[in-house]
């Protein structure tokens, strides 16, 4: 499921609109539905770790989005978001991270992980928008430390899961 906002501003619209891109790209490609997809995620306190989670209006609460039993991506951007230039223009890192089962998504070669890579990566050459891309990091803690706790989802790094994030530099306008 594709989880949006109802009404995005400034980066999380750009994100939003990559998001969706991406989701409607990935569920054909990969020939599933077992894809959650989430724009921007809160950096949380959560039973005593910091975690990824997405605030939900309609529930008026907050909800992890670490893997749950269905593949997901979502984006993090960096707590710093330099102003370039007297239009307004922003600039911050953001990384697109993904905790994918890959018994869900693509089974037809032995390097499922290397096949998964490669469909983002390509997407993202292609689309070229609003950002550029840095490169990729793989295995949960080079994805999700510093800025996330990582004990207790360790396991999330060991086949059929596979966990790596895409490296990107996002400019935007606030106005």
């Amino acid at each position: 499921m594709n989880h949006v906002l109802s009404e995005p501003h400034n980066l999380d619209s750009i994100i939003q609109e990559l998001q969706t891109w991406l989701y409607d790209y990935l569920i054909v490609q990969w020939n599933t539905q077992k894809l959650d997809a989430y724009g921007r995620v809160y950096k949380n306190e959560y039973e005593g770790e910091k975690i990824p989670m997405v605030y939900s209006s309609t529930k008026k609460n907050y909800t992890p989005v670490y893997y749950n039993n269905q593949s997901c991506f979502f984006f993090v951007d960096d707590n710093r978001h330099p102003w370039i230039d007297q239009d307004h223009e922003f600039t911050t890192s953001v990384k697109l991270c993904f905790m994918l089962n890959l018994d869900d998504l693509k089974t037809a070669t032995e390097r499922v992980d290397a096949d998964v890579k490669r469909d983002v990566i390509t997407f993202l050459a292609e689309k070229d928008y609003h950002f550029k891309g840095n490169g990729y990091l793989y295995g949960v803690d080079d994805v999700f430390k510093p800025e996330f706790d990582t004990d207790k989802i360790k396991h999330m790094d060991t086949h059929p899961f596979h966990v790596f994030a895409v490296e990107l530099d996002f400019s935007y306008s606030v106005i």
